[in-house]
């Protein structure tokens, strides 16, 4: 009886043993990183969470704001004056906002064109260039400046990125 007490001690104390063992093991070989010490000392930002998206009925009451164009390119005939574009003021706009479009060239202090005030759901079909564009692609700025249409005093404006193409 001793001896089978011994047997059952012996290995209990290995089995024990080898717990302790597959523990540290475990431990000195995981990957597990403290995210205290994760990354370059990035941590999560506080403000971020889940965006949910309003209702429709809230978009609908909400005036929505300016509604900008944007292009990737505006093409015009070469070595002419005056081109034809398509410079839309966005339908949302109607009873809001007028727009006006300056074009300058990248590295030109002047511009290149400017139109009149162009009402919502229009669009400037024509600009008077004030100088004729060989053929190639220019780098340009397209200055949207709104104008309240109840007072036509001007609001907040945008400087849009395009290339223009003369073709």
């Amino acid at each position: 009886m001793f001896k089978n007490n011994m047997v059952r001690y012996t290995i209990e104390a290995l089995v024990i043993a080898a717990v302790i063992i597959a523990v540290i093991l475990c431990v000195k070989f995981s990957n597990f990183k403290n995210n205290d010490s994760a990354g370059v000392g990035l941590t999560v930002d506080p403000d971020s969470g889940t965006f949910v998206e309003p209702e429709i009925e809230e978009l609908e009451k909400s005036d929505g704001g300016i509604s900008i164009p944007g292009w990737g390119s505006i093409n015009v005939a070469a070595n002419e004056t005056t081109v034809d574009v398509n410079l839309k003021n966005p339908d949302e706009n109607e009873g809001k906002y007028d727009l006006a479009f300056t074009i300058t060239l990248d590295g030109e202090n002047e511009p290149i064109a400017e139109t009149g005030l162009i009402p919502a759901g229009k669009s400037a079909l024509k600009l008077k260039l004030t100088k004729p564009l060989e053929p190639g692609t220019y780098e340009a700025t397209v200055l949207v400046q709104p104008y309240r249409v109840d007072d036509q005093s001007k609001t907040n404006n945008a400087e849009i990125k395009t290339v223009i193409i003369a073709e």
